[in-house]
Formats: C-alpha cells, sequence, structure tokens
C-alpha cells in the first residue's frame, strides 16, 4: 500500500494545471494510526495537485484496540522509517512527532483535559466501563498520563512556532488524536476531525454508523451525508447522549470482550 501511494503521489508532477486553485496554503496533519496515516498521505498527495503544502504529522506509540506492539512497530520499521520529505516531493513533509517532557509545567486546562481523556481511553482499551476494577489500575492511569502529556508538550510547542492555514486529525475523540485536540482547543485553532460518532462534538466532517471512513466508498459517504443534513435540525442530542451511555454499558461489560 505504501508503494502505491508513493507512485500515486508522483502523479501530481503533471497535472500542474491545477496548481493554482489553492496555492500556497498549508495543512497540518496529525495521526497515530499507520492505516490512517496512509489516509492523511493520500489526501496531502490530492492537495499537492491543487497546491497546497502539507505537514503530515504522526506519532508512532499507539495501543489501542488489542493490536500487538510488535505489529506495530514491524510496519514502522518496514514501511513508515523509511518515508522522508524527498520521497514525496516538496509539497509533503512527513515528519515524526516524538513525545517529550516539558520544561515548564503544562497550563492547567490541558493537564485537566488530558487526565479526563485518559480514563475515557483506558474505558476504550479494556472495554469496560468501571476501569478501576483492574487491578493495576493505578499504574495504566498514570503511565498513560504520563505519555499524554509528554505528547501534549510535543505538539503544543510544535504548534506555537509553526502556523498553518487548515489543521486536520482523522478522529478527535480517543487516544492520541484527542490528545491533539485538546491542543488544537488551547491554542483557539479551527480544526476538523474526518470522522467520529455522533455523540461527541468535534467538528467532524462526516459521522458513521458501522464502518471507518478510509472504508467508506463514495456512495456511502453520500448516504451517510444525505441522512445526516436532512436530520440534524431534529437530532436530540440528549437523548443520544443517554443512549450512548447505555450502549457503552454494553460494549464495556466485562462479560463482552469482543472489539470496538
Amino acid at each position: 500500500m505504501f508503494n502505491n501511494l508513493i507512485e500515486f503521489n508522483q502523479l501530481y508532477k503533471n497535472f500542474s494545471a491545477f496548481k493554482n486553485i489553492h496555492k500556497n496554503k498549508k495543512i497540518f496533519f496529525f495521526t497515530v494510526n499507520y492505516d490512517w496515516l496512509k489516509f492523511c498521505l493520500y489526501c496531502a498527495s490530492i492537495m499537492a495537485i491543487r497546491g497546497c503544502k502539507s505537514t503530515v504529522t504522526f506519532n508512532k506509540k499507539w495501543d489501542f484496540n488489542n493490536v500487538p506492539q510488535n505489529t506495530v512497530n514491524e510496519i514502522y520499521n518496514k514501511y513508515i522509517k523509511p518515508l522522508n520529505q524527498n520521497t514525496f516531493g516538496q509539497d509533503i513533509k512527513i515528519l515524526e512527532i516524538k513525545e517529550s517532557k516539558s520544561e515548564k509545567v503544562l497550563p492547567i486546562e490541558i493537564l485537566n483535559k488530558i487526565r479526563e481523556q485518559v480514563n475515557i481511553d483506558m474505558c476504550h482499551k479494556y472495554h469496560m466501563v468501571d476501569i478501576k476494577k483492574i487491578s493495576n489500575y493505578k499504574k495504566i492511569f498514570f503511565d498513560t498520563e504520563k505519555f499524554y502529556q509528554d505528547l501534549a508538550n510535543s505538539i503544543f510547542n510544535f504548534l506555537r512556532i509553526n502556523f498553518y492555514d487548515y489543521y486536520i486529525i482523522p478522529v478527535a475523540t480517543n487516544y492520541g488524536w484527542a490528545v491533539c485536540r485538546i491542543v488544537f482547543e488551547y491554542l483557539k485553532l479551527k480544526y476538523v476531525s474526518i470522522e467520529g460518532s455522533i455523540s461527541f462534538h468535534d467538528n467532524k466532517i462526516i459521522t458513521c454508523e458501522n464502518y471507518p471512513v478510509v472504508m467508506f466508498n463514495s456512495y456511502s459517504i453520500s448516504k451517510e451525508w444525505g441522512k445526516y443534513k436532512t436530520n440534524i435540525e431534529k437530532i436530540n442530542f440528549d437523548k443520544i447522549k443517554k443512549k450512548n451511555i447505555e450502549d457503552l454499558n454494553k460494549i464495556y461489560n466485562t462479560k463482552n470482550k469482543s472489539s470496538l
């Protein structure tokens, strides 16, 4: 897939007539999942055809949905590590954002939101509502919180000195994506997320019921978007929130170990 991406990227050199559509607009992408990294790079390639310059950033450490870490490392070493700016040309820069300890304490607003996010993500990872039932809960919590703080510090410092016209993340509700969203919100940067549950207000482009956007075809996207536009004024968000909590209790029941 990454080889196909590199070949696809080379095509934009043949479309110079489109270069002035959005000339020199700067786009920032951030992701943590390698499937989404490919998707973001495809998007950046398309936008290069339209005259934009993209910085596609990622953090290689991600641990959710029971993905074996040796698989993550294998994909990173085989496909991600060899990538560099020259691979995609001057219009697309790929950059690994490594978590780093802050010399100063992060703003309290960021720290508070990170603490809330840790427990949400632990529930998602272990498929349980009452995550405190796990015997080593405190260690997992504080290890995750420390990682999120270090990641937030790196993103925070990067975005304070690098400015873009558009900021995009695949999902804004969980894991490293949510950490990035928290920094966006603190810095008052307008952003969009590509997909997500309708229960979360996170500036998403599209909501979906069954599949991630990267698996959608054009027909299903049009269908979902049409339903959303038609029903937006009828949506009872309080009712959705209540149902979401009920569904979470079913999904994270300790007797139900099915993956999200």
